[in-house]
């Protein structure tokens, strides 16, 4: 039976106050992709509807320091339980110039499922741990030459700086889906200064379900859906940027979010003032 609570290693960790830094530090989000960032066509399902003030979201996540000499970043990769042919396409919408930025792309292929259930609509559960499983071991087994790649099947070549030792492609026998475009692995090569847990990860997802192993990891939007995309002053992504302003500076996000939970209203100042 699949664990659905808490390690106790993270209600540990989850019990440090968390402090305000005075300088912000890098941080790990993780994106979901439908009813997050876009509203998926059901008749076709690579096709969607971006989300009011996605470009301004992007461009706060990728660009708000460059220029700068403010020592922060954010490194964003994506997991959805959508198939690779999907999330590909999707994320190609979504992300437009941002994709090469991405340090993973993840699709239903990272949940551990059998056979049976990868082809049904199943419960999910996105566990953080696998995140930095793989890409903390990227990390301490960086050293030039990797075979490893940190995305999910979805490319069919890759390009290469010319610092970068050319890496092999993991053969077809073990993708289930080969998809059309490549992630740049230069993007994965400068995630590897940093080691990602708990304390300094951000989950995106508009359900609460996914998240219950790491529940004050998560921020929980209102879903884009058919009836909110209607409504021309849905402003959920603004409001999540304003968030992160605080998030940024948290040394334990755990024990922050956990205090000071995202609340899927207008971001007033009286809810501003209350988080400091």
């Amino acid at each position: 039976m699949t664990c659905s609570t808490p390690s106790k290693k993270y209600l540990e960790i989850l019990s440090r106050k968390s402090v305000r830094l005075s300088k912000p530090t890098p941080k790990l989000i993780v994106l979901d992709l439908n009813s997050t960032l876009l509203h998926r066509s059901k008749k076709k399902r690579t096709r969607g509807t971006l989300r009011p003030y996605l470009k301004e979201f992007l461009q706060y996540l990728f660009d708000s320091t460059e220029g700068t000499s403010e020592n922060f970043d954010f490194s964003v990769m994506v997991w959805s339980s959508a198939r690779p042919q999907t999330v590909d396409a999707l994320v190609d919408k979504a992300f437009g110039r941002y994709r090469s930025r991405l340090v993973a792309i993840w699709s239903r292929k990272k949940f551990g499922l059998n056979e049976h259930a990868y082809h049904r609509k199943v419960s999910v559960i996105k566990d953080l741990e696998t995140v930095w499983d793989e890409l903390n071991r990227h990390h301490n087994n960086h050293d030039g030459s990797s075979s490893e790649s940190l995305n999910d099947g979805i490319y069919t070549s890759i390009t290469f700086s010319p610092s970068t030792t050319p890496r092999s492609v993991p053969s077809t026998n073990n993708i289930i889906e080969m998809l059309p475009q490549a992630i740049d692995l230069d993007t994965i090569n400068n995630t590897s200064s940093h080691i990602w847990d708990q304390t300094n990860t951000i989950l995106i997802d508009d359900s609460p379900s996914k998240a219950v192993l790491q529940p004050y990891n998560a921020i929980h939007l209102l879903p884009f859906d058919s009836p909110r995309r209607q409504l021309a002053k849905d402003k959920e992504l603004l409001n999540i940027i304003k968030y992160l302003e605080f998030l940024k500076y948290q040394d334990n996000i755990s024990a922050y979010m956990k205090e000071h939970a995202y609340v899927s209203t207008e971001f007033n100042q009286e809810i501003a003032e209350k988080m400091n």
